[in-house]
């Protein structure tokens, strides 16, 4: 028989549930308010409050880099189409590309593939911005020679292949860097006279190669047979890096490695 008039939810729970019934109803309810006390107080230890503050902080650094960003490119100068002539068929060609991005469905339903990418040919850099672009190769002999023209990469640095000295400082850094212990028959100068040609990267293989091979041995420091082992290797392996082409009986050598400093042209065969 339901209740009549106006009665609270405990009231029905008591009126037809036992005592027993409700001491364990009541037994699980705390319960699972520990459980879930006990996940966040989990949350928060693993979770510190500075770790949502740091979130806080870097959503406002994001607003403010975003509203400084939209103040410092309304400063800047705007170019349209509008402001580009005499190069019509280059301006047709991305303004086809903006169209795209506008109207994408005007051509993938004909069934077009959309640009990747865009490859544009340097016309030289904005002579008035404060802005320099620094640009490095191991290669410059395959470079496009309009990358040195004016108003692009006119300025060339060379850096040469360090001199005894210098190859004995960059020896010194890599041998403390690694905490490398070198014994007592070891003369880093000794090791600079017989590396001439190696550059910063290849003496630092070198002592990488040391350390292996005096791992390999199980020794407690490296020794000078292990350096005179190393340069051996690294000569070795510049010899397999030479590039020959053969036609006729003739064999021209390319791309001799700097560590010989022997200019070779070419080799013939009896």
């Amino acid at each position: 028989m339901r209740p009549r008039g106006n009665c609270s939810s405990l009231d029905l729970v008591s009126q037809y549930m036992c005592p027993d019934q409700l001491k364990c109803l009541l037994f699980y309810c705390v319960r699972i308010a520990l459980f879930y006390a006990a996940v966040l107080a989990g949350l928060l230890h693993r979770f510190p409050v500075t770790f949502f503050q740091h979130i806080a902080g870097q959503i406002r650094n994001h607003k403010s880099r975003g509203s400084r960003g939209s103040k410092d490119s309304k400063q800047g100068e705007t170019i349209t189409f509008a402001d580009v002539a005499s190069i019509d068929e280059a301006k047709k060609g991305l303004e086809e590309i903006v169209e795209f991005l506008r109207n994408p469905d005007k051509y993938v339903r004909l069934g077009a593939i959309p640009p990747r990418g865009v490859l544009l040919e340097m016309d030289g850099f904005d002579s008035n911005s404060a802005m320099i672009v620094l640009g490095a190769t191991n290669r410059s002999d395959v470079l496009d020679p309009t990358l040195h023209r004016p108003k692009r990469f006119d300025r060339g640095v060379m850096v040469e292949t360090p001199d005894r000295n210098g190859r004995e400082a960059i020896l010194k850094v890599y041998v403390s860097k690694k905490e490398l212990p070198i014994g007592e028959d070891v003369d880093l100068r000794d090791i600079a006279s017989m590396t001439i040609g190696f550059t910063r990267v290849d003496l630092a293989n070198l002592v990488n190669e040391v350390a292996l091979l005096a791992g390999r041995k199980n020794k407690l420091m490296v020794e000078k047979f292990d350096f005179n082992q190393a340069v051996e290797r690294s000569i070795a392996v510049s010899l397999c890096l030479f590039v020959c082409e053969s036609w006729e009986g003739v064999v021209t050598v390319r791309n001799i490695s700097p560590l010989f400093m022997v200019n070779f042209s070419t080799i013939h065969f009896s």
